[in-house]
């Protein structure tokens, strides 16, 4: 989020809970560590809408130079939970209404929506349902640029699509021998 656009919708108050609550601590842990039972309990907290998160990652997308794959990610996690982006475009229309008056922003929303173009006549393919869950599962893996990840496409077919995947899959794709001791000999190369 930044100061220049506005929420459009009300923040919501929610009850934020530990992932380890009291009741899986066990009694020795409790003997030891009671002092910090006051960190498991549930606290209030107000938090954004799901779908002012939604507008605010399909903004991030159209105007970012570099897209980031975790904001996809997000989309999908929130399409999974009926949040759906064509529910909401005209909100989305306005949550990037101020973007153009900064160049930077400008510029980027134009060239990434000259992208999103062609990336729509690729995702017309009757493939692409595939290669974009591929997609989505390599994004996982690498949530940073300090993560590394090998990933093994095995099945022949994806030689036909690579030029499909991520960027940053097209760029590093080595094809080898389809043999155990091949693969292993590759990723000890890459790990060390």
């Amino acid at each position: 989020m930044n100061f220049i656009e506005k929420l459009l919708f009300r923040p919501k108050n929610v009850i934020v809970r530990a992932l380890l609550g009291r009741n899986k601590i066990s009694g020795d842990a409790k003997a030891y560590f009671k002092e910090f039972f006051d960190f498991y309990k549930p606290i209030r907290i107000m938090a954004y809408d799901e779908r002012e998160i939604l507008c605010e990652k399909v903004r991030a997308i159209l105007t970012r130079r570099a897209q980031k794959l975790r904001d996809f990610y997000d989309l999908f996690i929130l399409s999974e939970h009926g949040f759906k982006v064509e529910d909401q475009r005209k909100e989305i229309i306005e949550k990037i209404r101020g973007s153009p008056y900064y160049k930077k922003y400008r510029d980027n929303l134009e060239s990434n929506r000259k992208g999103l173009e062609v990336d729509m006549k690729i995702s017309e393919d009757p493939k692409f349902p595939a290669v974009k869950s591929t997609s989505q599962s390599l994004g996982r893996a690498l949530r940073s640029k300090q993560e590394r990840a090998v990933f093994v496409l095995g099945d022949k077919r994806y030689e036909r699509f690579i030029g499909l995947l991520p960027d940053f899959v097209q760029r590093d794709v080595k094809k080898i021998k389809s043999d155990r001791e091949t693969l292993n000999g590759e990723v000890k190369d890459i790990w060390g």
